[in-house]
């Protein structure tokens, strides 16, 4: 059975890491909200910070290298708090965000992504839960069952999905998303 790690947490693969300091004055901005922010901190890593990040996310990443390595989610190369804040230090996945180029995308790009995706949620659908309601403390929302529903497939990103599912069964939790 699976044990959350303790904090602060490195991976021991990692490289040395930056300093709490050194990732707030990270100038490489990816993301900015109002209690969270990314940043690059090289090509390869970046780290998400705030009072809203929630160790339950690096938690879960650390979860999914241990028991679905095939997933394709960051690795977590150390997750720490330095006062009110938890700082996520992760692999920087290539490439760009699905949502700002899903509407330039050709009908059949947009069925080979669906496709991919549903592969992937359904080998994540194999991976046991350690503990009911482990990923619905993420804050994760309930999916429809894939594979997709045809008309929302060619229509909708695969990330909308009707919120008509339950997530999981009180004592047989799958992973389903990774939200």
């Amino acid at each position: 059975m699976w044990t959350p790690v303790e904090l602060p947490f490195k991976n021991e693969n990692s490289s040395p890491l930056p300093t709490a300091n050194e990732i707030r004055s990270c100038s490489h901005v990816i993301q900015r909200r109002s209690a969270k922010k990314v940043v690059a901190l090289n090509d390869s890593v970046v780290a998400k910070f705030g009072s809203a990040i929630d160790v339950a996310e690096g938690q879960a990443l650390i979860f999914l290298e241990r028991f679905a390595p095939g997933v394709p989610a960051p690795r977590l190369h150390a997750m720490f708090r330095d006062g009110i804040e938890v700082f996520l230090v992760m692999e920087r996945a290539p490439g760009m965000q699905l949502d700002a180029v899903w509407p330039s995308l050709t009908e059949s790009e947009k069925s080979s992504v669906t496709s991919k995706l549903s592969r992937i949620f359904e080998s994540m659908r194999q991976v046991e839960c350690p503990w009911p309601d482990f990923f619905w403390r993420l804050g994760w929302r309930q999916l429809a069952p894939l594979p997709f529903l045809q008309s929302e497939r060619r229509s909708n990103p695969p990330w909308t999905f009707p919120r008509r599912s339950r997530f999981c069964r009180k004592h047989d939790c799958k992973l389903l998303s990774s939200g």
